[in-house]
């Protein structure tokens, strides 16, 4: 929405910060959780890990940050 809205700064360091959540797992890196606390940033207790659609929504908004552009939306 970030990049849709042509306010790019934001969308790097929003992508930055879900990085980082993507990669502090609860028992290892890049786990790519279900879902994170929303304040603190980190995987749920109940949080099932090793999502395909985490990680590939991850990747596609890397994707629209580098491009500057939201492809087929």
């Amino acid at each position: 929405a970030l990049v849709k809205a042509g306010q790019y700064t934001k969308a790097e360091s929003e992508l930055e910060r879900l990085e980082e959540a993507n990669r502090a797992g609860k028992t290892m890196e890049w786990e790519f959780n279900e879902w994170l606390h929303g304040k603190e940033g980190k995987p749920g207790a109940n949080s099932a890990p090793y999502q395909a659609w985490s990680a590939g929504t991850f990747l596609f908004a890397a994707e629209c940050v580098s491009r500057k552009s939201v492809p087929y939306f």
